[in-house]
């Protein structure tokens, strides 16, 4: 409540320096529900592994490409998270970019952004996707080599429900040349919510 107050008041003293179309969409904007959807395309060092829980449901030449990776010092992970975003006011709301940050059993893999605007019309929703790519074994230093593939599988269920991703996000919109984030980062559910 005390970010949507703030956000609300940078608006009010923005009036003098935008449009008031675009203070209505930032207004809207603050009103907007998130949630994640699902994770598609999900691979490791190459590896399909959308449905794959642990290192021993791999096919033999599948484990060995994930080995090979892991023994030469890397393990590129890539997948897509789709991100839905609601307005549930009447009238446009709109964002300008996109801050990221992507966990994986609560421990931060990798952050990022998406610069391109979006705009959500009243009543409807709109799917984001966001592509996550992360070598894994440079994100979680320190942990042993046997233990970073674990990471890479079991990230979402026979449905693709995330079940090990967590996601948080900060919007931006521009005002007057200007851009404006919101205030603090919005932790997504698979339930619509906000922060």
């Amino acid at each position: 409540m005390l970010k949507r107050t703030l956000l609300l008041t940078i608006v009010a003293g923005l009036l003098v320096w935008g449009s008031c179309a675009t203070i209505k969409e930032l207004t809207n904007f603050a009103k907007c529900k998130f949630r994640y959807t699902n994770i598609t395309q999900t691979q490791v060092a190459g590896v399909d592994v959308t449905k794959v829980m642990n290192y021993r449901d791999l096919n033999f030449t599948d484990a060995a490409k994930v080995t090979a990776n892991v023994v030469q010092g890397r393990l590129p992970l890539n997948f897509t998270i789709n991100l839905q975003v609601n307005n549930p006011h009447t009238d446009l709301a709109a964002l300008n970019k996109l801050d990221w940050i992507a966990f994986i059993d609560n421990k931060q893999l990798v952050s990022g952004v998406m610069n391109k605007r979006v705009e959500i019309p009243g009543g409807q929703t709109a799917t984001l996707p966001l592509t996550v790519s992360a070598d894994l074994i440079q994100a979680f230093k320190g942990e042993g080599k046997e233990k970073i593939p674990t990471y890479a599988f079991g990230l979402a269920d026979a449905n693709g429900k995330p079940t090990r991703v967590g996601m948080k996000v900060k919007p931006t919109i521009m005002i007057a040349g200007m851009s404006f984030a919101y205030p603090g980062w919005i932790t997504l559910s698979q339930d619509f919510k906000t922060e």
